[in-house]
Formats: C-alpha cells, structure tokens, sequence
C-alpha cells in the first residue's frame, strides 16, 4: 500500500495516491512474454474494484497525463510493479470500517494477463486500527 511504503510510489504520486493506492509486484515465471491487462480488488477493502469497471486499474507511469495503462508487458523472469489506479483504500467509500479496536479480514488481490484465460489471485490478511480510515493504520501481511 502506498501509505504504508509513500518511498515506493510512483514518481508524481499525490499524497491522495499514497493514502489511497496500492503497489503490487508480480514476476513472469514463464517461458514467454505477457502482458498485464487489468488489476483489481476484492473483498475486505473500503472500496473493491466494480464488476463494471471499464478500465485497466493500472496506473500508467509511463504517460504525462493521469491514466489507465492498457496492458504492461511482463518478460519471461522480469519483475514489475504495478500500481492501483481504481482507489481501493479510499476513505471515501465504506466497504470496511476503521475502528479503535482493530478489524481483521481478507483482501484479495486480482490480475488478469493477455494470455491466461483464468485470472491470478492472491489472498492475503488485513487489519484496520484506528478512529476513521483517513488516519487509520492499515496493515496487509504479505
């Protein structure tokens, strides 16, 4: 996440980017050259990726305007990180509360590549502590 790693964000990430995003590193194990299309979230975060959403959900870095990347390449042994562009701890939205006493729950985290016909997805433990989600300590166990 980004407001637990703002170091690790993207060059021109605004402070809303780092209270917001996440970061994801994914590794090509494979033989051959993919492409990254989409990035989403699920479960236990103030706000998951829509069904509908339209877009990739990856920031892209590459161009000079806030945008949607529209795949990333990944090369056979080559580790990329990728960041958010849909908002998934935004304390605007209330998909979880933030509380005094700490909330435990399960996010998942979902990629979808040019040549797989079934997306990776990984789970992973959250906990929320805190008074509301805009200061609250949100921790992932990667």
């Amino acid at each position: 996440m980004g407001r637990n790693h703002p170091d690790e964000m993207f060059e021109r990430a605004t402070r809303n980017d780092i209270l917001t995003e996440a970061i994801v590193t994914i590794e090509n194990v494979g033989t051959g050259p993919d492409a990254v299309t989409e990035l989403s979230f699920a479960g236990d975060v103030p706000r998951p990726t829509p069904d509908t959403f339209p877009w990739s959900g990856i920031y892209d870095t590459e161009s000079t305007i806030r945008r949607h990347a529209d795949d990333l390449p990944v090369y056979p042994g080559e580790t990329v990180t990728l960041y958010s562009q849909s908002r998934p701890f935004s304390p605007a939205d209330d998909g979880v509360t933030c509380s005094e006493g700490t909330t435990h729950g399960q996010l998942e985290v979902v990629v979808k590549t040019r040549l797989s016909d079934r997306p990776i997805v990984e789970q992973y433990g959250v906990s929320y502590t805190g008074t509301d989600l805009v200061d609250c300590e949100i921790g992932v166990d990667v």
